[in-house]
């Protein structure tokens, strides 16, 4: 929409050119005495008021420099050691400050605030790392119990290559599945206990048949770009975590999440088979045996 413009007129008297908005104005100031008066009275008193911007720039700096020196001029007595300082403060110093005495006046009315003041509790929904369980804590702590602490806890080893081999349990979500089918199914089932293989764990043992399960992720069987992580050092614990349980009478299964399912693993688990990709005849043979 294009701007609305005032049209053009001519003065009865100089047939000076203005908008119909401003026509009546120029009459008044240019062609009557009374407006010719009072213009000039205008224009004298703004010309003996204003300032040319030197000016004006001049009179705010003085006024900055003259309220800066009032305040850095400004000195007060500190009621304590009675010595003179600028500090915005009452006291000179925080030493001067908290040796203060309070009087008994003082200190009931600070029992009172605190006493009257309102205590906000704030509580975070959060996810547990050792059996991801949701529970609600007013700190953001990472398990939901002293169980689950101690439990944590347990998992990796705490001397040597075993401390660098599992500084945390983080237990997968496939992991913990497979420890729950395997949990039903047998009557003696663990994970991540030390107490066996001189201090290596397995991810799931099951004590009926001397069985340690290790559920392996990428981390175990590719290179995964990361500064922390070294394939060839992975894989030289797994043979050493290997060697301790087998040393002791227990037999090493391994499952690897790029050939397995919790569930398929189970079948493999239940038939006698692991340490390879499930085949045809396996399910075949897993089916027969439910």
């Amino acid at each position: 929409m294009d701007k609305y413009l005032s049209p053009l007129v001519s003065c009865i008297e100089c047939r000076a050119e203005k908008s119909a908005k401003g026509i009546f104005s120029h009459f008044i100031t240019k062609h009557t005495e009374d407006g010719k008066q009072r213009w000039e009275e205008t224009r004298k008193k703004g010309t003996e008021n204003s300032f040319s911007n030197k000016e004006w720039q001049d009179t705010k700096n003085k006024s900055r420099f003259r309220v800066k020196q009032e305040n850095s001029v400004k000195t007060k007595t500190c009621p304590k050691c009675s010595s003179d300082h600028t500090k915005s403060g009452i006291f000179c110093s925080r030493t001067c400050s908290n040796s203060r005495i309070h009087t008994e006046e003082s200190n009931n009315k600070r029992r009172k605030t605190l006493l009257e003041k309102p205590k906000i509790e704030k509580y975070f929904s959060l996810i547990c790392v050792n059996c991801s369980k949701n529970f609600t804590s007013s700190s953001q702590r990472k398990c939901c119990s002293d169980a689950c602490v101690k439990e944590r806890r347990l998992c990796g080893s705490k001397n040597g290559a075993r401390k660098a081999a599992s500084k945390r349990c983080l237990r997968s979500k496939d992991e913990i599945k497979l420890y729950e089918l395997c949990k039903n199914y047998f009557q003696n089932v663990t994970h991540n206990d030390t107490s066996i293989a001189n201090g290596w764990d397995a991810d799931i043992l099951i004590h009926d048949t001397k069985t340690a399960i290790l559920w392996n992720g990428p981390w175990h069987y590719k290179e995964m770009g990361f500064s922390n992580h070294s394939l060839s050092q992975v894989q030289n614990r797994d043979r050493i975590k290997m060697k301790e349980f087998e040393s002791v009478g227990w037999k090493i299964v391994i499952f690897e999440d790029r050939y397995f399912t919790p569930e398929t693993a189970f079948l493999e688990l239940v038939a006698g088979g692991g340490n390879a990709p499930p085949s045809e005849q396996t399910y075949e043979t897993c089916l027969l045996y439910y």
